[in-house]
């Protein structure tokens, strides 16, 4: 587990060093017709900090990435960016610094991977159109993946997509991250690439992550917090060796049986 590092991002008007951002749901929860998908969830994620969310399939994880990213509005509870309610629209809530990536891949597959992100800098308003190449040639740089530039979105492999899809985020100069599954479908080899990748950005940019991962090894290694989700509620939180110890969360991943078994790997 990395140790929590306040970002060191400068005031443009006074030269001080800011106080992190908190992005936060507090007692959130979310209908769909006559289902809750989420039932009281309070969990928070600020500047600096890595934070996990694991759970089973159909727990309701994406649902609150969807709430903290502006897509949804909670039926019950709050969502909050510094105490302020976050406005359910993303582009609001992007141009306010909270910005996330999808489970599925969502790149403009006909754009060349510049391009993409290029118009991701200008969605969020951090850019203007003659700034937008120069800026996606730079975070594509950043990553060491100026190779990609001029080639089309749909021609990339998976693991490319995906670290694409992360770099048009970053294109947004988020001060809060979300990442649906960043890992998914990707073999070992690019899971750790991806590890470290995580890792720069909290340290180089001063970002908080929020990561909703079924790669454990990935959260355990990479995360100060871990929250799991069964049902739409909150089972187990705190650090990643006492989620994974947990027997709420031994049970979901291999049935209230193996209890006494450990279901997730240590670091």
């Amino acid at each position: 587990m990395r140790a929590h590092r306040t970002p060191k991002l400068l005031s443009a008007a006074a030269g001080a060093e800011p106080e992190p951002i908190t992005l936060s749901a507090e007692a959130a929860s979310r209908d769909f017709g006559g289902v809750r998908a989420l039932d009281g969830v309070s969990l928070s994620v600020a500047e600096g900090e890595v934070v996990g969310l694991i759970g089973p399939n159909g727990s309701g994880k994406t649902t609150l990435l969807n709430l903290l990213s502006g897509v949804l509005a909670p039926t019950a509870g709050r969502v909050l960016l510094d105490q302020a309610p976050l406005p359910a629209v993303p582009r609001r809530a992007a141009r306010a610094g909270v910005v996330r990536t999808f489970q599925n891949i969502r790149l403009f597959g006909e754009l060349t991977a510049l391009e993409n992100v290029a118009a991701a800098a200008v969605a969020a308003g951090g850019a203007r159109r003659r700034d937008a190449d120069a800026i996606a040639r730079r975070e594509l740089a950043w990553l060491g993946a100026e190779h990609v530039a001029p080639a089309l979105a749909a021609d990339l492999s998976y693991g490319e997509q995906r670290m694409v899809e992360i770099v048009r985020a970053l294109a947004a100069r988020p001060r809060l991250l979300l990442l649906d599954e960043p890992a998914a479908g990707m073999p070992e080899s690019e899971t750790r690439a991806l590890a470290a990748l995580i890792a720069r950005i909290r340290e180089e940019r001063g970002a908080g992550l929020l990561i909703v991962e079924h790669d454990v090894d990935l959260i355990v290694t990479s995360c100060d917090r871990v929250a799991a989700l069964v049902e739409g509620r909150v089972v187990a939180h705190g650090t990643p060796e006492a989620v994974r110890t947990d027997p709420a969360v031994i049970s979901t991943y291999l049935g209230a049986a193996a209890a006494g078994t450990d279901p997730i790997p240590k670091d």
